[in-house]
């Protein structure tokens, strides 16, 4: 899904993507390296639908076990965030064997 990378001053275009064991954030302006922001699932503290500028909740927020947070701001971020709830749901929910 196409979101921004927000720090409070920066943005940073690109997809986040949903993958099997991490959330990937591929930067557009990087698109031809190999830089990309990756939150495997298992580092996933909690995530919330936050507001950016005063609006409606247009963004997601996702804090990791290590203190860290990523704001993501996006169309639907609402529904992303129940998607990745129900991929780590899901994800938990796997024999290890």
């Amino acid at each position: 899904m196409k979101a921004v990378l927000w720090d409070g001053t920066k943005q940073l275009n690109g997809e986040l993507e949903i993958g099997d064991h991490q959330l990937q954030f591929i930067f557009y302006d990087f698109g031809k390296t190999n830089i990309s922001l990756e939150i495997p699932f298992d580092m996933i503290d909690d995530i919330q639908c936050t507001k950016v500028y005063g609006i409606r909740p247009n963004a997601m927020s996702i804090h990791s076990k290590l203190g860290k947070t990523n704001v993501f701001v996006m169309d639907d971020a609402k529904e992303f965030k129940e998607k990745i709830e129900y991929t780590l749901k899901k994800e938990s929910y796997k024999d290890p064997l």
